[in-house]
């Protein structure tokens, strides 16, 4: 079983991606933890290109990370909430 852990906190060390990381740690599968604010992953551009290919063509993080989503048996994501905002 492959599980990947994705944190959504721009925050180094943060409490989410503490969680986040004891999470997969107790699942005792194979894991990969992946940090989005270390990442390049931009927004769509409504450039229609990926009409034709089905693919986007931006060229950023997103296009190996999809990949390891896709892979993935099981995902886990965390993200913070400031200020006890939900």
């Amino acid at each position: 079983m492959k599980i990947i852990g994705i944190s959504g906190s721009p925050t180094k060390d943060s409490n989410t991606d503490a969680l986040i990381k004891e999470i997969l740690d107790a699942t005792g599968a194979e894991t990969e933890f992946f940090k989005l604010s270390d990442l390049k992953v931009g927004g769509c551009i409504a450039c229609m290109k990926c009409v034709y290919t089905n693919e986007c063509v931006l060229n950023d993080d997103f296009k190996w990370l999809s990949k390891k989503v896709l892979e993935a048996d099981a995902i886990v994501i965390g993200s913070p909430t400031f200020y006890g905002a939900a």
